[in-house]
C-alpha cells in the first residue's frame, strides 16, 4: 500500500510532469551487504525518515 500523504508519494507526485518529458530514472543497483555502501539508505527511506535518516548515515 502507498501512503498518499507520505513524503515519498508527495515527491513522486511533484515530479510527474518533469518525468513525462525528461528521463530521470535512478537505478539503485544491487543491495550491498558488505563494503563501504552497505549502510546506505535508499531514496524512499530517506524521504520517509527525513532528518532521522541523515543522522543514521552519519553514525
Amino acid at each position: 500500500m502507498v501512503e498518499l500523504e507520505g513524503a515519498p508519494f508527495k515527491r513522486f507526485a511533484s515530479m510527474r510532469e518533469e518525468w513525462a518529458v525528461k528521463n530521470r530514472y535512478i537505478s539503485p543497483g544491487p543491495i550491498q551487504f558488505v563494503g563501504p555502501t552497505s549502510h546506505a539508505i535508499n531514496h524512499t527511506l530517506l524521504l520517509e525518515l527525513g532528518a532521522q535518516a541523515r543522522t543514521r548515515m552519519i553514525q
